[in-house]
């Protein structure tokens, strides 16, 4: 064994260690920042809510902007492109990419159609909690701006050739779909479920390894040689403006349908004799 490959085995050994650490030991520190923030804003049912997911929204998509403005002058790739590549390269330790590839299939198109189909269910079974056309409206309009990013952008895709020969890519590379697809989906019901969990332990440690699932779709993308860095933060952009507006949207039904259901209040109801 190489000193190179002793040093990657390494790399992958504090990783995995960090990502633990920070979901068993420092989920105090999490706990103390999520019990700082309003409990109706928590829940998504403080008047604040949907002005910071529309903050949340604008910011992500003016990033996304700027990234796709520099991506379309540049469609090649950038130095932290390259060196994140590099990295990939050096990192291709067994098993890790048998890992990852099995990592990245959990973001696939019919992947993701399949939970998408689940989550309605969910969805329609939660119907005094939630309604379906945030759902959609997240979903679809994050495929619809990725696929139109792609072919503006028209950036190739890396040289497959050494990684997977056999792979037949045609689609351009930035944004990413896998990226943006696991934000809208998985994102979107991780965070109605967040919504729901009534323990605050519970639902930070939650939230913190959803993000580090999303994480690894991304990473994974870059790891099997299929995307540039850059292609996966747009697709991530890409699915959180979308994931902002589609939660935005969702509170707002929320609202309407419980006020709707809730009815007038007693002291308007006048019995007629």
């Amino acid at each position: 064994m190489s000193f190179s490959m002793i040093l990657g085995y390494v790399f992958f050994a504090v990783l995995i260690a960090a990502l633990a650490a920070g979901g068993v030991y420092a989920w105090p520190t999490w706990l103390r920042l999520y019990a700082r923030t309003p409990k109706a804003l928590r829940r998504g049912s403080s008047r604040l809510t949907i002005p910071a997911l529309a903050c949340c929204a604008v910011a992500a998509a003016l990033l996304l902007a700027l990234l796709t403005a520099a991506a379309h002058r540049h469609p090649g790739p950038f130095q932290l492109d390259a060196a994140a590549s590099a990295m990939a390269a050096w990192l291709q330790l067994k098993p890790f990419p048998a890992v990852f590839a099995a990592i990245t299939h959990m973001a696939n198109g019919s992947t993701l159609l399949a939970v998408a189909v689940v989550g309605v269910l969910l969805i329609a079974a939660l119907a005094r909690q939630v309604v379906l056309w945030p759902f959609m409206m997240t979903v679809l309009g994050s495929q619809i701006t990725t696929w139109l990013l792609k072919y503006w952008v028209a950036r190739p895709r890396p040289d497959l050739s050494e990684v997977a020969p056999l792979l037949m890519v045609v689609s351009p590379s930035f944004p990413s779909a896998h990226a943006a697809g696991s934000v809208s989906v998985y994102g979107f019901l991780g965070l109605l479920a967040l919504w729901e969990l009534s323990s605050a332990r519970v639902r930070v440690m939650a939230g913190y390894w959803l993000l580090v699932f999303l994480a690894l779709i991304g990473a994974s993308r870059v790891y099997v040689g299929v995307h540039f860095a850059t292609d996966v933060l747009g697709g991530w952009l890409t699915g959180v403006v979308w994931l902002c507006l589609g939660a935005a949207a969702q509170v707002y039904a929320r609202r309407k349908r419980e006020g709707r259901e809730d009815g007038p209040p007693e002291e308007q109801i006048v019995e007629c004799e």
